[in-house]
């Protein structure tokens, strides 16, 4: 993205949790990511390396209670902000290209070598995602060429592209047992 402007993610009514706040926008130029709510500049995040992309999401927290955090893709790792003021740097096992928001965590996927991977809490390494048909998880290949089209916050449901099969999927998430 260096060299390419700015570039802008716009989150419906509510993604940041702060009650009152309208529309959430977070613009990226290299390094730095600028939240901005009702047009007013709420906080600018500065990083060591060039910002891939950005996406709101919700990790577990203390007890019961899920963080709401702004994770900030890069090349080798993800850089998570809670509006508490924590911030961690997660190093990843693969060069990812997309983040995707779950109902809790974020999904990371585009890797080049490897399946997409899971982080269900800031402090925690990602886990390299375990597709299953509901009795038994499949082989990592299972995912193979698959393309995220779609997650959501709301619904724990993932939908998918193959163009090698020439398929359409959506699949159920849920945290293995």
């Amino acid at each position: 993205m260096a060299g390419s402007g700015a570039e802008t993610w716009s989150f419906h009514f509510g993604w940041s949790g702060l009650e009152g706040y309208g529309d959430d926008q977070i613009t990226v130029q290299d390094n730095r990511a600028t939240w901005n709510s009702c047009g007013l500049v709420r906080q600018v995040y500065e990083c060591e390396n060039t910002i891939l992309q950005a996406c709101w999401c919700l990790f577990d927290g203390p007890g019961q209670e899920h963080t709401r955090t702004l994770c900030l893709l890069h090349a080798s790792s993800l850089s998570t902000f809670n509006l508490q003021g924590d911030h961690a740097v997660i190093p990843l096992p693969c060069h990812f290209l997309h983040l995707h928001p779950l109902p809790v965590g974020v999904l990371l996927s585009g890797a080049t070598s490897g399946a997409p991977h899971t982080l269900m809490h800031a402090l925690e390494e990602p886990r390299r995602l375990s597709v299953s048909d509901g009795r038994q998880s499949k082989p990592e290949g299972q995912w193979k060429g698959e393309s995220v089209l779609w997650t959501s916050q709301d619904c724990p449901y993932a939908a998918t592209v193959n163009e090698n099969l020439g398929r359409v999927a959506v699949w159920q998430a849920s945290q293995a047992t």
